[in-house]
């Protein structure tokens, strides 16, 4: 559901700020970057998992092969384009 998403983004956001990238300074429109990241997972997960289905997977085996590409795509634009670090 939208409103289990929108939970586990949040949940994600504080919890990413405050233990995987700690160290790290969060600008101005950082939340909003990683809602648009998130959304932009949901999306890629949404649409790769369909793509194996389309191809005869089983539900299961292409959830365990979309979601591990997601978790690394999402981490990747999170330390990108939110989690950025110090400027000079």
């Amino acid at each position: 559901s939208a409103l289990g998403f929108a939970a586990g983004a949040v949940n994600s956001f504080v919890l990413n700020r405050r233990w995987t990238f700690s160290d790290l300074d969060v600008t101005g429109g950082a939340f909003w970057r990683f809602a648009a990241i998130q959304g932009f997972g949901a999306l890629l997960s949404a649409a790769g998992v369909g793509a194996l289905l389309a191809l005869g997977a089983s539900r299961t085996v292409a959830e365990c092969v979309i979601l591990p590409c997601v978790t690394v795509t999402l981490y990747c634009l999170s330390r990108l384009l939110v989690f950025r670090g110090r400027t000079a």
